[in-house]
């Protein structure tokens, strides 16, 4: 049976869409209502969380889940489907989706000189923007307030004069596990070291967690091998 998420399980903790999903918790719970999350249940074991939030549903689920149920509950909430391959393998909908390499840090990583984990949003907005497709600036803004309320973001930036010319933040974050995107540097500065020293800087200041990244283009792989990350997995995105 699936019904709403009061506390979040434990058992998930390993799982990149679970991860999402404390990370929203984390955030969002009881703050804003257009967040939602659910689980289900096979008797007092809960099988599987699912999360969805502008239009985006993230599901965990462990092989004891009822995968019939869990297709039929994702098709009423429509929406673009993050999760493992593994768990879209045994959700079966039959539809086309687009995947891409879950990476981990794999080697300890050395606090970074020359950074500041306290950029200017603005110029952080504006240099992703250039990168990246974004909301508009004041949910951009509102989405860091709430996070960093929450204690549950982390910042890594070169800057030149108050102005970010390479970036990193995490994405997500939960009590075990961060994962990191955002990765940006501004074209006339490319070339010259700065993101692999944002990343290792977050990186740094991470080294409690399992740190994550879900890497669209498979030729970025080998920067972040250079790093210490190793391919773990494959995530998915469906649109239901």
């Amino acid at each position: 049976m699936i019904t709403p998420l009061e506390v979040l399980p434990l058992g998930f903790e390993e799982d990149i869409a679970f991860i999402r999903i404390a990370s929203l918790y984390k955030t969002y719970y009881n703050v804003i209502p257009n967040v939602r999350f659910f689980e289900q249940k096979n008797g007092q074991r809960v099988t599987a969380v699912i999360s969805k939030s502008d239009g985006v549903i993230n599901l965990c689920a462990s092989t004891a889940a009822d995968f019939e149920e869990l297709r039929a509950f994702v098709f009423s909430l429509s929406g673009r489907l993050f999760c493992s391959d593994e768990t879209l393998r045994l959700l079966d909908t039959g539809l086309n989706y687009w995947c891409g390499d879950i990476m981990r840090l794999e080697s300890k990583i050395d606090t970074q000189q020359d950074v500041t984990y306290t950029p200017d949003i603005k110029t952080l907005y504006f240099g992703m923007k250039q990168e990246f497709e974004l909301p508009a600036f004041e949910d951009f803004y509102t989405d860091i307030f709430y996070r960093r309320r929450a204690d549950n973001l982390h910042l890594c930036a070169v800057q030149e004069d108050a102005f970010v010319i390479s970036s990193a933040m995490t994405v997500a974050e939960s009590d075990d596990a961060a994962i990191i995107g955002g990765v940006f540097t501004r074209d006339e500065h490319r070339r010259k070291g700065y993101a692999k020293r944002t990343v290792k800087g977050l990186c740094s200041v991470l080294d409690k967690k399992n740190i994550y990244l879900l890497i669209r283009d498979p030729s970025l792989c080998g920067f972040y091998e250079g790093i210490g990350f190793r391919k773990t997995g494959i995530w998915t995105e469906t649109e239901i």
